[in-house]
């Protein structure tokens, strides 16, 4: 999935340069021509040695937009995300989008939701709406309501609403997540890794691409570097919400 998004970027895009890289512990923060800045959610993978991003250090900022998204093809989760939060930075996440929660936007009448990487303030919501969760996560986060991964595939196949994390495109496992998704009314890709990009998803599935926009880049620089999360960027005012409806 990482592939097509990439393909979609334009020409003149990729003669950008790429002006400041950011590896947090939460996220990673990408800024283009000193104003445009992406996000991707920094996730490793446990044995995983990220050569290539280490190798680099020191020389991602100044290179081409090109370049960094030529990270996508190597082997490691943080050089995918680099690539990943370039896209979001050159991306206009407000074409196409309206501001606001996608929660507001959904009916919830006796669903039953399979989440897949953990969010807990929807978690909590959902329980308040009477739905029926089962939550899927990797890392290693405690909750009653998260099951094994293995019995994912049972779950997510009977779920009517399928909530998923955008960092199921760094690890490659969103296109296998909606192979399973075929009975489900709506499929909502979620968080702040999300492209904002409803064509990339057309036919796969996405019924909604709930993200956010950058309102403050320096913001989002600072606090990313100094180890803030999802909430931390909201609170601050440093990004706001938007939803884009796949067609």
């Amino acid at each position: 999935m990482l592939r097509q998004i990439i393909e979609v970027v334009g020409e003149s895009d990729l003669h950008r340069i790429v002006t400041k890289v950011v590896i947090g512990v939460a996220f990673i923060a990408v800024e283009v021509d000193d104003s445009q800045v992406g996000l991707c959610a920094s996730i490793t993978e446990s044995g995983q040695e990220e050569c290539k991003a280490f190798e680099m250090a020191g020389r991602l900022a100044g290179s081409t937009v090109e370049e960094i998204l030529g990270l996508a093809s190597e082997y490691g989760y943080i050089s995918r995300s680099i690539a990943l939060a370039t896209v979001n930075a050159i991306n206009d996440a407000c074409l196409g989008s309206v501001d606001g929660d996608v929660m507001d936007l959904l009916e919830f009448d006796g669903n039953r939701v399979a989440i897949i990487g953990m969010i807990e303030p929807v978690v909590e919501m959902l329980e308040r709406r009477g739905c029926e969760i089962s939550v899927f996560d990797t890392r290693n986060v405690s909750h009653p309501l998260i099951r094994p991964v293995e019995d994912m595939e049972r779950y997510v196949s009977d779920a009517t609403m399928i909530i998923i994390t955008a960092t199921t495109i760094i690890n490659e496992t969103l296109t296998e997540i909606l192979r399973l998704s075929k009975n489900a009314k709506e499929v909502i890709l979620m968080g702040p890794t999300t492209p904002m990009m409803a064509q990339i998803f057309a036919g796969t599935g996405v019924t909604w691409l709930a993200g956010s926009k950058v309102l403050d880049g320096a913001s989002v620089m600072r606090i990313v570097m100094e180890g803030g999360g999802t909430r931390s960027l909201f609170r601050s005012g440093a990004i706001k919400k938007v939803v884009q409806k796949v067609a």
